[in-house]
C-alpha cells in the first residue's frame, strides 16, 4: 500500500500536481515517518470514526485521540526498535518545534507515552487546501500583495544593490532577515513589500507592540506568525521591534529568544525599526541591517506626482514644486497630507472635489510635525510685510531670511553647496533689541511668506535646574522639529544663552555645556531658527558668530512711531477727528508693543462711553501704559489741555 501511495504521489509531482502534505515535508523538512505521524493524527478530522477506533486501540473510551505508544506500535515494523522513534516527538522535532501536533497532556498525566497528540487545525486545513491565516492570528497578522517597483520611489543604486542582495541571499539561503530602520513615514514597509516581488511571496505585517501587550502568549504567537510565513508563503514584517527595549528588564533573554526563533524558522523575515536595535542584533549571523534616508528634493517630488496620480488636483509641476521645497516631508507624511486635503476639498464642493494648492499647503503644514504641540506653543502668523515698521536694512535682511529658505534646494541640491557642508544647512538668526520693537512679529512675517509652522519655545519647559535635564529637553525638541522646515523661536532667548562663564564649579561648567550643546543642534537642524534677546551684548561673541543672520530691531523714531500709531487703529475702529498722531508720535517716545497696548485700552475706554476712540481714551491708556513700565506721567507736560 506504501509503495502503491508513494508511486502514485510521483506521478502527481511529474504532473505539477503538488499536494499540501507533500509541501509540509519539504518546508518543514519531515522525514516519511513524520508524515505518518501526521496523518495518523489528522485523521479524526477527516472522519469522526477514527476517534472510536483509537479508544478501542488503547482500550480507554474516553482516549480518543492517539498516543505516542499507539502511534508508534501502528508505525513499527519488523527488525525496528521504539527508540528510533521516540526523538520524533522531541521538543526540538520539527513536528513539535513548529506545532504541527499539540500536546494534549492533561495535569495528571504523568506517563508521556501515554499522552495524546492532534494536529494542529491550522495544518488540518493546509492539508484539505484551506489557505485562510491561522485564525489565533486573526486581528494580529495584516496579509498584503507585494508591491510592484513602479510604485516605490528610492535613490535608484540603492534600489538596484538592494534588489541584487535580496535575490542572491534568498537562492542561496532560505533565512533571510533584512533590519530596515529609519524614522516613521520613510517607507520601510513599502520598501519591504517590493523586494517581495521580487522573492514572489506575499507580504504579512505584525506589529511588534501589540504581541508584547500579552507577555505570556509572546513566544508561542511569535512561533505561530513565523510559521504562518511558511505556510502561505509570505515575507513577515515585524514592525516597531525598537519595543522590545523596554521589556529586556522585565523580561531577561526576551531578544536572544526572538533571534533565535527567526534562525530556527529558516524563513524571510522583515525587521522594521524607528531607533537602533539592541547590539544583540546586529551581532547574531544572517541579520542585515538596512538604513532607509529620508527622500531627497526630487524623490519626494517625484512622491508627490506619485500619489497625486489617481486625485483631481488643480496644481502643476512648480506649485508642487514651491511644496516640496516649504516641506521636507517623508513619503507617509506627503500621503497623510494629500488624503487629508482630499477630505476638505469634499467638504467644500462635493460635486467637484478638485485639490487646491492651498489645501495641499494647510495639510502639510498640520502633518509636518504634530508632535511639536506639546513642546512649543504654536503661532498663527497674523502679520505681513507692510505691518512692520523698521528700517530699510532690516527689511531687508528678514526679506533675504525669506529668499534663502525658498531657494535653498536650487542652491544646496541643483548647484551643488550641500556637498560642500556637512553642518549649518538650516537658518539660524537672532533678533536683538528692546521688547516691543518687532522681533516676533518680524518671526510671524516670515512664517506667513513662507507658509511655515512657527513654534514659540517656552524656556521654563526647557531649562532644568537638574544637571543633565535642559540637553534632553532641547533633544526631544529638536529631534520632533528635524525635517519639519517649522521655525523655532525662542523668545527672551538670554536666559539661556548668556554669556559663558568661567568654570569655578560643576554647575559652571554644566551652563556652558547647555549652550555648547544648543549651538551643535542648531546647525544640524535643516530648519528655521531664530533666537530673540533685548541684551545682544551679554551674547558670548563665539555664539554670535555662528549665527547666519544678526538682524537689530532699534527703537523706533518719530516718523517710524507717527506710522505705527496710523497703522495700530483697524480701518472699522471709530476714531475722533480730534486725534494728532504726529502729536503722538512726538510726545510718547515708545516702541510699537506699548504703542500697541495704548491703542487697545483706549479702544476699551471709548466702548465703556459709547463714543469713538478721542485723544481724550488715548492719554488716559497712555498714562496707565507708562506708568506699568515705570515712566512718571505728566499731563502739563504732555498734553496741558487735557
Amino acid at each position: 500500500m506504501r509503495n502503491y501511495i508513494d508511486r502514485r504521489l510521483q506521478e502527481s509531482i511529474q504532473q505539477n500536481h503538488v499536494l499540501p502534505i507533500v509541501q509540509l515535508r519539504n518546508l518543514f523538512h519531515l522525514s516519511n515517518f513524520d508524515i505518518q505521524v501526521l496523518i495518523i493524527c489528522i485523521a479524526p478530522y477527516i472522519d469522526a470514526r477514527y476517534e472510536r477506533l483509537y479508544a478501542y486501540l488503547q482500550n480507554d473510551i474516553n482516549k480518543k485521540l492517539p498516543s505516542r505508544n499507539l502511534i508508534i506500535a501502528l508505525l513499527l515494523v519488523e527488525d525496528e526498535s521504539k527508540t528510533d522513534y521516540i526523538s520524533a516527538f522531541d521538543k526540538a522535532s520539527p513536528l513539535i518545534n513548529y506545532n504541527l501536533l499539540i500536546d494534549n497532556r492533561s495535569e495528571t498525566e504523568t506517563q508521556f507515552d501515554n499522552v495524546q497528540f492532534q494536529a494542529d487545525p491550522r495544518i488540518v486545513k493546509y492539508i484539505l487546501y484551506e489557505q485562510a491565516v491561522d485564525e489565533q492570528l486573526t486581528g494580529k497578522l495584516r496579509l498584503f500583495q507585494p508591491l510592484q517597483w513602479e510604485q516605490v520611489v528610492v535613490e535608484k543604486q540603492f534600489k538596484i544593490r538592494l534588489r541584487e542582495f535580496i535575490n542572491y541571499e534568498f537562492s542561496n539561503h532560505t533565512n533571510v532577515c533584512l533590519y530596515l530602520h529609519g524614522n516613521s513615514g520613510l517607507g520601510k514597509k513599502t520598501i519591504a513589500r517590493a523586494l517581495c516581488s521580487d522573492l514572489n511571496v506575499l507580504f504579512a505585517v505584525v506589529d511588534f507592540r501589540e504581541l508584547l501587550h500579552d507577555k505570556e502568549s509572546f513566544q508561542p504567537t511569535v512561533k505561530r506568525i513565523l510559521r504562518e510565513g511558511i505556510l502561505q508563503p509570505c515575507a513577515i514584517c515585524f514592525d516597531h521591534v525598537e519595543a522590545l527595549h523596554s521589556l529586556e528588564i522585565e523580561m531577561p533573554g526576551i531578544i536572544k529568544k526572538f533571534i533565535q526563533f527567526l534562525q530556527e524558522t529558516n524563513w524571510v523575515t522583515f525587521l522594521c525599526s524607528e531607533s537602533p536595535l539592541p547590539a544583540a542584533f546586529l551581532e547574531m549571523a544572517r541579520i542585515y541591517p538596512v538604513e532607509i534616508k529620508r527622500p531627497v528634493y526630487e524623490e519626494q517630488i517625484s512622491l508627490w506626482k506619485l500619489y497625486l496620480d489617481k486625485s483631481s488636483v488643480d496644481c502643476d509641476l512648480i506649485e508642487i514644486q514651491r511644496i516640496a521645497a516649504r516641506f521636507d516631508l517623508s513619503g507617509g507624511q506627503i500621503v497623510h497630507a494629500i488624503q487629508e486635503a482630499e477630505k476638505i476639498a469634499y467638504i467644500r464642493n462635493p460635486d467637484n472635489s478638485r485639490l487646491t494648492y492651498n489645501d495641499l499647503v494647510k495639510c502639510c503644514r498640520l502633518h509636518s510635525q504634530p508632535k511639536m504641540m506639546s513642546l512649543a506653543k504654536k503661532i498663527e502668523p497674523r502679520y505681513r510685510w507692510q505691518d512692520l515698521v523698521l528700517p530699510e536694512d532690516q527689511i531687508a535682511q528678514l526679506q533675504e531670511m525669506a529668499n534663502q529658505v525658498k531657494h535653498r534646494h536650487k542652491v544646496l541640491d541643483e548647484w551643488g553647496f550641500a556637498c560642500k557642508i556637512s553642518l549649518g544647512l538650516g537658518i539660524s538668526a537672532l533678533f536683538s533689541g528692546p521688547s516691543g520693537t518687532g522681533k516676533t512679529m518680524a518671526a510671524e512675517v516670515i512664517g506667513h511668506e513662507l507658509n511655515l509652522d512657527l513654534y514659540k519655545i517656552d524656556l521654563s519647559t526647557v531649562v532644568s535646574k537638574y544637571i543633565g535635564e535642559t540637553e534632553k529637553n532641547l533633544n526631544r525638541l529638536f529631534i520632533e522639529a528635524e525635517h519639519s522646515n517649522s521655525i523655532l523661536f525662542f523668545d527672551e532667548a538670554d536666559a539661556i544663552f548668556g554669556k559663558r562663564s568661567e568654570v569655578k564649579d560643576a554647575h559652571d561648567r554644566f551652563a556652558n555645556i547647555e549652550v555648547a550643546y544648543l549651538l551643535q543642534k542648531m546647525e544640524e537642524y535643516e530648519g528655521v531658527t531664530i533666537l530673540s534677546t533685548n541684551f545682544k551684548k551679554n551674547l558670548d561673541t563665539a555664539f554670535v558668530r555662528r549665527l547666519q543672520f544678526i538682524v537689530d530691531f532699534p527703537a523706533p523714531d518719530e516718523e517710524q512711531r507717527e506710522k505705527i500709531w496710523r497703522q495700530i487703529f483697524p480701518p472699522q475702529a471709530p476714531l475722533d477727528t480730534d486725534v494728532n498722531f504726529p502729536l503722538l508720535a512726538d510726545k510718547f517716545k515708545i516702541t510699537g508693543g506699548n504703542i500697541k497696548n495704548i491703542a487697545v485700552r483706549s479702544a476699551y475706554l471709548a466702548a465703556h462711553e459709547g463714543t469713538a476712540i478721542s485723544m481724550k481714551h488715548i492719554v488716559l491708556a497712555a498714562k496707565r501704559e507708562l506708568q506699568k513700565i515705570g515712566v512718571i506721567f505728566s499731563k502739563t507736560e504732555f498734553f496741558e489741555s487735557l
